[in-house]
């Protein structure tokens, strides 16, 4: 397993021996095993923040979409989804709270530079910020952490790309 190793110097290699994982591999294993992989990596183990490591697991699944297939994207997005609202759902104290709270935040990370590299529409991107925003009744530090995290990386471009669905969610 080399995405625990990756760089953006070994990026492309790791991007061609998954695809060539997908050739020899039903797809939907290697799904299951590259999301299980990649969740586990964005925090479930540690607990911190990835940083730019966010941006090299978005650009992996990105280049497998375009590689192999949308339904690799599609499926791992999905994936993503369901574990973003599952941390807003969790509630804990101490140490939990900040494992929680990170995790959290390098989901949303990952989601972010999904749609810098142009796998989402900023529609997608939108709609996850509603469901923010919504969360804010129930969990509100999971949620703003999780929202800080997303529009430090795709604020400019989600402005750029429909201002008016920003002021929409604003008012």
């Amino acid at each position: 397993n080399n995405l625990n190793k990756a760089s953006e110097g070994n990026a492309s290699s790791i991007a061609t021996a998954l695809a060539s994982l997908y050739e020899q591999s039903a797809h939907n294993d290697v799904d299951e095993c590259l999301g299980n992989t990649i969740l586990l990596l964005a925090g479930e183990a540690s607990g911190k923040i990835i940083g730019q490591l966010a941006a090299l697991y978005a650009a992996l699944v990105t280049s497998l979409n375009a590689r192999v297939g949308p339904s690799t994207g599609a499926r791992f997005l999905q994936r993503l989804v369901t574990k973003l609202d599952a941390t807003l759902k969790t509630k804990a104290a101490g140490l939990a709270q900040a494992k929680a709270l990170a995790v959290g935040s390098n989901l949303a990370l990952i989601f972010a530079h999904l749609y810098v590299f142009k796998m989402i529409h900023c529609s997608v991107v939108y709609g996850y910020v509603r469901r923010l925003v919504d969360a804010f009744e129930t969990n509100a530090e999971a949620a703003l952490e999780q929202l800080l995290a997303l529009l430090r990386v795709t604020g400019a471009a989600l402005r750029a790309d429909d201002a008016g669905a920003l002021k929409d969610i604003i008012q």
